[in-house]
This record gives structure tokens, sequence and C-alpha cells, in this order.
């Protein structure tokens, strides 16, 4: 007979685990309202000068949630309680920490399998070591094209099972240590065992991985604007700005690709500072598109030092071999370098568009050759997904905006793609719940990165649709005025009110990216002139444009089956 957790609950009250793991989209979308929500009342209740009507407070709030980073104010000049809040709201939503839910919930399923099943059969340990490693539902294991070297422990480890040899004889060291840790580690069976000490893996490396850059670049930028000399610095001292304060928001805004800072016009300020933009630059790939290929290069690298017969060698071994089982945005190794190569190209393909096009241009003048590169560098960089600008977006060229338009609205695409694409060569399940790395499209037999590229890219193009229609309906006055009178204070090429603006705004928005060609030389976005109806419609904008690419639920991944009495 067999059974897994979920049926041995029958009669119970519903799980919330059990809830969540079959309705994850909606869970993750509720979570994202939420917390928008509460953050909203927080900054409407709590701004100290009573200055936010709800509406901009509800803006704000998705802004830093769904971190697209735009604002309806100026944001150099808030009070330090909606700062406070906002970092919280950066936080809560970082798409780095929500990656690990799914991990968290596998190994909680792990967990509550092997207790349930204790207090269920009434089985020795050995027992339920025998229940829990006998399951028929899972196919086979086979290898890909990862590091075959690093997997061969891993390999050896389940071929001693299916030999029935165990793996006292192989692995000593780890069979001994095993015996001696946690509880859930020894009512597991040797495979499973495997598979919950590799979940942890994930879990400890992210979380590390988390930490150590945030704190890394944080002393970086305080140090510089504590103790270093220059125009930089004697503008941070004539402001009364506080470096360490600065420090850690730069680096939490960066790292999750928000684009909220706390100084006027981004960080137009540190155009002329390669030190700062290539950090900045270095935290925005690192916590997107580079995160997969960091995660991966950091199991490697910790496979390479682990002791030979270790089980941490033998969780990484596993880690390796079947990623897609363990965490959503880790991939194998041929599918990281692609990943990597295109990542590439689209950066070299951006920066080489903006110095082609506005190498002479009102944006990059007064800056030096290298100061230029940089530049570009850093814009090509930041456009795809963390919004910030070291130059003036509405001086660039058309040929350069509507470049950053189509970046901004590809966002994660390669990420995400390759998530959905990379497929073991087999058939057992990732985390996600589906066949390793595949999504439904893939199941029909329709399993290429154009297919993938195409569900992906036109996965909300309808509600967008309506969205943009709708913004000119509710705008229609703003752009008749723009038609007959031209602003003194407007800035750039781009005119004060235009349907291209529009558009560049909702890419913005939908990538959560938080580029905008402004408004009369404000430094808040373009949509700080819209009607609070528009505005409204950006927030659900960028609510879309964050849960784009998740999967709908994760329920077969967390649903073991064991066997009583087999």
């Amino acid at each position: 007979m067999d059974s897994d957790w979920f049926t041995l609950r029958k009669g119970k009250r519903l799980s919330a685990l059990f809830f969540v793991v079959n309705l994850y989209y909606w869970c993750y979308a509720a979570y994202i309202l939420l917390v928008t929500l509460l953050g909203a009342l927080a900054m409407w209740l709590l701004e100290p000068n009573g200055a936010f009507t709800f509406p901009k407070a509800f803006y704000m709030a998705a802004a830093c949630v769904s971190q697209s980073g735009l604002a309806v104010v100026d944001w150099s000049k808030q009070a330090n309680t909606t700062y406070s809040i906002s970092f919280a709201l950066i936080v809560l939503g970082s798409a780095p920490l929500l990656h690990m839910v799914p991990v968290f919930l596998r190994r909680n399923a792990f967990k509550m399998q092997a207790k349930l099943a204790d207090k269920m059969y009434g089985s020795t340990t050995a027992e339920v070591r025998r229940m829990v490693d006998h399951d028929p539902a899972s196919p086979k294991r086979q290898r890909s094209f990862s590091e075959p070297q690093l997997d061969r422990l891993a390999m050896q480890w389940q071929e001693a099972q299916s030999k029935g040899t165990g793996s006292s004889t192989l692995f000593p060291k780890a069979t001994q240590k095993a015996k001696s840790g946690g509880k859930v580690r020894r009512m597991l069976g040797e495979r499973y065992r495997l598979e919950y000490v590799a979940l942890t893996m994930v879990l400890k490396i992210m979380l590390g991985y988390w930490i150590i850059v945030h704190v890394t670049a944080a002393l970086i930028f305080f140090c510089y604007f504590e103790f270093g000399e220059g125009e930089i610095q004697d503008k941070f001292r004539e402001e009364q700005y506080h470096s360490h304060w600065h420090a850690i928001y730069l680096t939490t805004s960066a790292f999750q690709n928000n684009g909220l800072v706390l100084t006027p016009s981004s960080v137009m300020d540190f155009a002329k500072s390669p030190l700062l933009l290539n950090t900045i630059g270095a935290l925005v790939l690192l916590g997107n598109t580079c995160l997969p290929i960091m995660i991966r290069l950091i199991a490697y690298v910790m496979a390479r030092l682990s002791r030979v017969g270790s089980e941490n060698r033998a969780a990484l071994g596993f880690l390796l071999e079947h990623p897609r089982r363990c965490f959503t945005h880790m991939f194998p190794a041929t599918h990281t370098l692609w990943l990597l190569l295109v990542v590439v190209i689209l950066n070299v393909a951006c920066m080489l568009v903006i110095m082609w096009q506005d190498w002479d241009s009102v944006a990059l003048n007064g800056l030096s050759v290298m100061d230029k590169v940089w530049n570009a560098f850093f814009q090509a960089v930041s456009t795809r997904t963390a919004g910030l600008n070291s130059v003036n977006i509405a001086d660039l060229s058309q040929g350069t905006t509507f470049l950053m338009a189509i970046m901004m609205y590809l966002a994660s695409t390669p990420t995400v793609v390759v998530m959905r694409f990379s497929a073991a060569a087999g058939t057992e399940l990732d985390i996600t719940g589906r066949v390793e790395g595949l999504e439904e499209d893939v199941l029909k037999g329709n399993n290429s990165v154009k297919s993938q590229a195409r569900r992906y890219l036109t996965q909300d193009s309808t509600a967008l649709v309506i969205i943009v229609f709708l913004i000119c309906v509710f705008e229609k006055t703003s752009f008749e005025k723009s038609s007959l009178l031209s602003s003194p204070d407007s800035d750039g090429i781009y005119g004060d009110f235009s349907f291209f603006k529009v558009l560049f705004e909702v890419a913005s928005a939908y990538g959560t990216c938080g580029l905008s060609l402004g408004f009369e030389n404000q430094a808040a976005s373009f949509s700080y002139v819209w009607c609070e109806g528009s505005q409204f419609l950006l927030c659900i904008v960028m609510i879309l444009g964050r849960l784009r690419g998740l999967p709908d639920s994760i329920d077969p991944s967390v649903r073991v089956a064991m066997t009583k009495g087999d």
C-alpha cells in the first residue's frame, strides 16, 4: 500500500504546506499583494509629514516589493521612517530569498514524511529507512552532462543501494556521520538522505552568498563615502548624508535589482567613479541573471574542497548532477554556460549600441573616454533588471532608448528560459514538480529555446495591451495639452507627454526595472504626473512582471511515496 504524507494526514485539518505547494503561484501572488498592502498602510500612516496619499503609498510599496524601483515622489527627500519601511519591503520582496521557499518546502516535506511514517507505522529506524527508500513511482535516475568526475561519488552511493551493498562499505565516514547526525537523517533512507542533505546545502549556500555579498559591498561603499576624498565625498558631506545608511540601502537595492536610492538623480553623481559603478553593476548581476551561475560555481568549489568519502561531498555531487531537483535557479553545467554566454552577449550588445549612438551626445558630455566606456557598460548591465542610471536617460538617442525598452521587456528572460528549458537526460521530477527542467510545452513534445522564449515573452501580452489602451484613455487630456504647449522646463528630447514615454514606462514596470524618461526635470518617474487610475494600472503591471515565470504549483516534488510492509 503506497502512501505519501498528505494521505497520512487525511482526516486532519488542511495542511498549510499542502495548500502552498498546490497553489504556489497564487500563494506567491497573495504574499506579494499582502506585503504591498501592509507596506502601503505603513507608509501612509507613519509618514511624519503626511505627504503621502494612500494611492501614492500603494504605488511606492508596489515599487519596493516588485523591485521595479519607479517613484511618484522625489525619493531623495523622504523621511527616515519611509526609508526604513521601504528597506524592509525590498528585503521582504527579495527574489533570491523567495527562491529558497521551494527548497525549504521540499526539505520540510522530507522531515514531515519521516516523522509521520515513524509515528503512523510505529517502525524502527531501519524499517522507516526501508519504507522511504522504496519508491516505485520514481524512475531510475540517469546521468546528465554535468561534471562526471564530481558526480562519481553520488553515483557510487546510488549504485551501492541498487546492489544491496549499502553505503557503509563505500562511505564509512559518511555512514558514521549520518548515524550520529540528526533524527531526520537517521530515519530517511540513504537515497533520500542524500537529497535531504543536498537541499540543506542549497539553503546554506544561498544564505551565505546573500549575506557575504551584502556585507562586502556595503563595506566598500561605506569606506568610499566615509574615508575617500573627492567630489563625490565632498558632496556627501555638504548634503550631510550618512555614509553607513547610504551604503546599506544602496547595496540592498542594487543586489535586489530594485533601483531606488537615497541620492537624487539615481547614481548620476557617481558617473566619474569606476569603482562605484562597477561595484553596483556587479551587485546587479550577482543578484539576478548571474545568480544561477554563481550558485553552481560555489557548489562546484565546495565539492572540490570537501573530504573524499564524506556525505557532504556525495550530496554536493548529487546537487551538481541533479540541480533542478534541488533548486529552481540552478542548472546543469551545459545550460549554465549557455546562460553565461547569453548574458555576456546581451550586455556587450547594449553597451556597443550606447557607445555607437551616444558617444558625442549630451548624455555623455563632459566624461573622459574611459568614463564613457564605464558608463556605457554600467547602463547596459543595469538596464534589463535594475533600472539605475548613471547618465540622463532623457538625453540618449531614440535608437538607444528603443533598445533599452526592448531590454527591459526581456528583463530576466535568459534565466527563466534556461530554467524552463534545462532538462536532464531522464524523467525525474524537478523541484517544481515537473519532469526535471520541463514545462507543459516540453511534455507535449515542444521543447526548444524558441518555444520557451515565446511562451515567456507573450505570457501577459493581452493584459498589457488592455492596460496601455486604458492609460492612453485616462491620459487623453495630458496628450492633448502636450501637443499644444511645450514646457520650457522639458528635459531631454522626448517632449513632455508622448506615447513612446508611456510605452517606455510600462516596459520598465513590467520588467521590474525602474528606468524612466521623466517629466520636466522632476526628480521622479514619468508616471508621477499620471492620474491615480493610470498609476494603479501601472502597479498591476509591476506585480504582473514580478509574477512572470512562476510555476503554478510545486506539489509532486514534495510527495515522496512510502510503502508499509514492503
